[in-house]
């Protein structure tokens, strides 16, 4: 072994053991309250927002300015303020309206991770006996309605973070998310929804729906100086 590599080797053994890669992580984002810094307007801002009856929160700017480390932190005061329990979504390409609330629904017993393929014979869903195809077609239906998902999620003390929403590709399922939205802040009710994504503009994530603004506080991030 030469000399280059055993300096190599000495220096990462001597970073493995002082910890400081547990700490300094400048590629993930924070999860812990002690290690974060800055950004006090912001939290303010969306405990504020969130704490309001018939308002939620929608957190947006370029790609790696600490969006889902503040997202992190704010939810996790959050829930020790109003008592609410926290349930965060992480979205992909292959998400999308139904399955962004799928964890949610599962708090009210509703499990909808059965795949939608053709099933011949009896199957149920939570105890729901259903003898014919057709008729689980029609659940997954209901499944795909704002106004299903908000009877199903209205009464929950819950705060969902849906973070990453830029992922999701469909802009009607974006729609569809704004609109339940919608329906949440008019009712007054206690599920509260924290939406965070890579955008230049509130509309990107919002699909541009008309009336989703007086019930959505938007928070553009920008890099720290």
């Amino acid at each position: 072994m030469c000399e280059s590599e055993v300096i190599f080797y000495e220096d990462e053994r001597r970073l493995k053991e002082s910890g400081v890669r547990n700490v300094f992580t400048p590629h993930t984002p924070i999860n812990q309250e002690n290690l974060f810094r800055g950004r006090i307007t912001e939290v303010q801002q969306i405990l504020s927002t969130l704490n309001t009856p018939g308002q939620h929160v929608l957190l947006f700017g370029d790609r790696g300015v600490g969006k889902s480390s503040l997202a992190n932190i704010a939810s996790s005061k959050l829930i020790k303020i109003a008592g609410k329990d926290l349930v965060i979504k992480r979205c992909s390409k292959s998400d999308s309206f139904s399955t962004i609330f799928e964890s949610a629904l599962m708090k009210c017993g509703i499990d909808i991770s059965i795949q939608s393929k053709n099933i011949s014979g009896s199957f149920s869903i939570k105890g729901i006996g259903c003898q014919e195809s057709t008729e689980y077609n029609g659940f997954m239906d209901k499944v795909q309605s704002p106004s299903w998902i908000y009877e199903k999620l209205k009464d929950l003390n819950t705060l969902l973070l849906i973070d990453e929403f830029d992922s999701i590709q469909n802009k009607e399922d974006k729609h569809k998310v704004a609109e339940l939205i919608k329906l949440l802040s008019d009712s007054n009710s206690s599920f509260k929804i924290f939406v965070v994504g890579i955008a230049e503009s509130a509309e990107e994530l919002t699909a541009g729906h008309p009336s989703v603004q007086r019930c959505l506080k938007e928070i553009k991030l920008s890099k720290m100086s």
